[in-house]
């Protein structure tokens, strides 16, 4: 169907027929990109089925598998914890038995790093599993000299906090964690001085 013109050469077209080109050029292109994605042909509805069920699943699943994590971070704290044979698992210098293979070292850093991002979204005052108390601090805070460096900062900034008003600090009983988790984990020249300088200055009895 030849589209009607102007004299002077100007296509004309209705509301009707400019909506029903632009229908053809979105099918157009969603054809194309498909193929370009390898979905296409007499399967390509499966295929499509098939990633909306895993799009689904791993929605569905996400919540589950951070739950996990974290229960077994805050398992594994107080093993952390515990001195069953007169030594922690970890050394204060953050060292771990040679036993322990590399494969168990990989899942120790993933639930490490799963505590560290529940630490700084409690940090921030967002909301969530994990973020409802200090666990995910206090596994981190014994692996010693092990545990990454922002933690001390943290928990110095924490020390520091105008009024003492931190989310950290829910209880008063939660500052035995920040000094005591700070005097674990501080390992460089530069927060062991501010560190000292902190408690030198600070009413640990507030």
């Amino acid at each position: 169907m030849t589209p009607p013109r102007a004299d002077k050469g100007d296509m004309r077209m209705s509301e009707i027929e400019f909506q029903a080109m632009l229908m053809r050029a979105a099918q157009a292109g969603a054809k194309r990109a498909l193929a370009d994605a390898g979905i296409d042909g007499k399967d390509a509805a499966l295929d499509i089925r098939s990633l909306l069920d895993c799009i689904r699943f791993v929605r569905r699943t996400a919540a589950q598998t951070a739950v996990h994590l974290i229960t077994i971070g805050v398992t594994l704290r107080q093993k952390l914890s515990q001195r069953p044979f007169g030594k922690y698992c970890i050394s204060s210098d953050g060292d771990v038995p040679p036993e322990i293979s590399e494969e168990t070292l990989q899942r120790f850093e993933i639930l490490t790093r799963k505590a560290l991002e529940v630490t700084e979204r409690r940090l921030r005052g967002e909301s969530g599993y994990g973020t409802e108390d200090n666990e995910a601090l206090k596994f981190l805070s014994w692996q010693f000299r092990r545990c990454p460096r922002d933690v001390a900062t943290w928990l110095m900034d924490c020390i520091e906090a105008p009024g003492h008003n931190h989310p950290f600090v829910k209880h008063p009983a939660s500052w035995v964690l920040v000094y005591q988790g700070l005097g674990r984990i501080v390992g460089s020249e530069e927060d062991e001085a501010r560190a000292m300088r902190l408690l030198l200055t600070s009413s640990i009895e507030d």
